[in-house]
């Protein structure tokens, strides 16, 4: 029998989905039609948060997004019928979950020749980094593997998208994110815009502003301006004086 409770569940978990399906990118701007790309910088910003100064209203969003993207994986939220919805998931969960993604999102990140591996029940994946093609080469083996995981949606995420985690290449920045385009090499156009300004037009580190913009000086004016001349004389009254005709041609 579908409750007042049911519905409620619904209710937040279809709010949850689509925040998680407009995730927005460095630059603020979602892309809907992109839904498993919107989920990964999700995981992304997961694995940065900071979960003890998340307010009330945060904690409880994010609890939200992870039980829609674990039980129905960017598909279509349906009632859980006669079954009774699951708990939200606490703390505790969410601290590991958000500590396994950041470890295997830093493996990934540095592109290294570390090989990572996942093992999921019956199958056990091999993430391998091939410097030679400079990609991301990707196996697995059958084999019976005893106990389950509560992250292998997430994981299932980072092998679609495994060629398109980077670190930010601005030097103050370096954050993991997901890139748009195959030649992209930063977070977002600000990181780009001030390490343009930085490096590449040589301007010297004492000119930089607190955003990294270029600091101009103000040239001394010498002479005073006409503003400034006439600012100690009283104003000129544009009326006629009293009993003065005007010129007639």
């Amino acid at each position: 029998m579908i409750t007042a409770k049911h519905e409620k569940w619904l209710s937040e978990i279809q709010k949850a989905d689509a925040r998680l399906r407009a995730f927005p990118d460095g630059n603020g701007r979602p892309n809907i039609h992109k839904p498993r790309a919107a989920a990964m910088r999700w995981a992304i910003a997961l694995s940065q948060k900071q979960l003890d100064k998340l307010s009330d209203g945060d904690f409880s969003n994010l609890q939200r997004e992870l039980a829609c993207f674990r039980r129905f994986e960017l598909k279509e939220p349906v009632l859980p019928g006669f079954v009774e919805p699951a708990p939200w998931p606490s703390r505790e969960d969410i601290n590991n979950t958000q500590q396994w993604i950041r470890g295997i999102l830093d493996n990934v990140s540095s592109r290294s020749d570390n090989t990572v591996v996942y093992k999921i029940p019956e199958r056990e994946w091999h993430l391998v980094w091939i410097i030679s093609d400079r990609r991301w080469g990707q196996f697995y083996t059958e084999k019976e593997i005893e106990g389950t995981s509560r992250v292998h949606e997430l994981f299932d995420l980072v092998r679609e998208h495994v060629d398109k985690i980077l670190r930010c290449k601005a030097a103050d920045c370096q954050k993991i994110f997901l890139r748009d385009r195959s030649n992209q090499e930063f977070c977002s156009t600000r990181c780009q815009w001030r390490t343009g300004q930085r490096t590449y037009k040589d301007i010297p580190p004492e000119r930089y502003g607190k955003r990294g913009r270029r600091m101009t000086s103000t040239p001394t004016r010498l002479t005073p301006t006409p503003k400034e001349k006439n600012s100690g004389q009283p104003k000129k009254s544009k009326e006629r004086a009293h009993g003065t005709k005007r010129r007639t041609r």
